[in-house]
């Protein structure tokens, strides 16, 4: 197991605590959850203002025959942008990959220390 392995593997437990579908559809609609977790942003990708100019979204996306991944919000730089990844499976589309701008990763992993230091 490398080292992302046993991150995940330590990580796994405390992030169940607080994230499931509710709280996700949360911050991705508000920007924020309810739960007391310290992690918010100024963009809520799956917001309408995200959505404002499909053709601005499709234009910074990337694309296949299964997969799409768009880049929200269009309008802001890569460093502030969510990656938000659909695959086609079953003839479906599917939620599969969910990137967060780096300072959401750095909240994110602050609020899991915080809440592992509260679990020991």
């Amino acid at each position: 197991m490398g080292c992302d392995g046993v991150g995940a593997a330590l990580a796994e437990p405390v992030i169940a605590q607080f994230l499931n579908a509710e709280t996700l559809l949360d911050f991705l609609n508000k920007g924020s959850v309810k739960d007391g977790a310290k992690i918010s942003s100024e963009v809520a990708p799956f917001s309408g203002p995200s959505w404002r100019n499909a053709w601005q979204v499709w234009w910074h996306s990337e694309y296949g025959i299964t997969r799409f991944h768009a880049y929200l919000p269009p309008d802001k730089p890569k460093s502030e942008q969510f990656k938000v990844g659909l695959s086609l499976r079953d003839w479906q589309w599917k939620l599969t990959d969910i990137g967060l701008p780096e300072h959401l990763r750095v909240q994110l992993a602050q609020e899991l220390v915080r809440r592992k230091n509260e679990v020991d």
